[in-house]
């Protein structure tokens, strides 16, 4: 399976050349980004439905819709985790412009997730996630969608990405990484000038780019 990420040249190439690896980024970090076609707050999603669509029982007893000021909100919160967002359109006009990306990079997604899952083996209670985003409109006038899944979903107005994400997801419980000499880590950070990255690094270069199939410049 390929899939592809957009970028610029001055943040790949270390990538690019095997220096270092993939970057995951906390979920956070897309909350806060400077390009605002790309801004989205993935820490909360908001599902609006229909009133005079969906049906709502409170006690056995069904609400009447004409007595709704408005059409009901569901908020649902996913759990924080790192993950990297791929498109399945490769070197396209509009994703570099989007973007504002002068890289594209063909990425063998089924080789990251394997690598993934080998660098994190040690880590109790990690989970590695891997779907096409799913896009839902402003009103909900069908089957909820599965919240279990909520970090996989977004508003349509972002659709045109066409995303899969990869997402590494961990324990909530769990609150700090301990480094190479012990000392305990904050795995995230709420401080939006502080949010976190994990990089999937190997001392062997050819491991780090052994998942990347092509590269193209704009």
């Amino acid at each position: 399976m390929k899939k592809y990420l957009y970028g610029k040249k001055l943040h790949l190439q270390g990538w690019i050349d095997g220096k270092q690896g993939l970057r995951l980024s906390d979920i956070a970090h897309y909350s806060n980004m400077e390009n605002l076609e790309m801004r989205d707050n993935e820490l909360a999603k908001e599902f609006f439905y229909d009133k005079e669509q969906v049906t709502f029982t409170v006690n056995g007893r069904k609400l009447n819709p004409q007595d709704m000021t408005a059409n009901p909100v569901m908020t649902v919160y996913p759990n924080r985790c790192f993950c990297v967002c791929l498109s399945g359109k490769g070197n396209d006009a509009d994703l570099f412009n989007r973007f504002k990306a002068d890289t594209c990079i063909e990425v063998d997604v089924l080789r990251l997730v394997e690598l993934l899952k080998a660098f994190t083996s040690h880590l109790e209670g990690v989970t590695i996630l891997h779907q096409g985003v799913n896009y839902y409109p402003p009103l909900i006038v069908g089957a909820a969608p599965d919240f279990l899944e909520a970090i996989f979903f977004k508003r349509d107005i972002y659709s045109v990405e066409n995303e899969y994400r990869i997402a590494l997801t961990i324990p909530a419980h769990r609150k700090f990484f301990k480094d190479e000499n012990g000392k305990a880590l904050p795995i995230f950070c709420d401080d939006p000038n502080d949010l976190h990255h994990m990089f999937m690094n190997s001392r062997d270069p050819m491991i780090n780019k052994s998942y990347i199939v092509s590269v193209v410049y704009k």
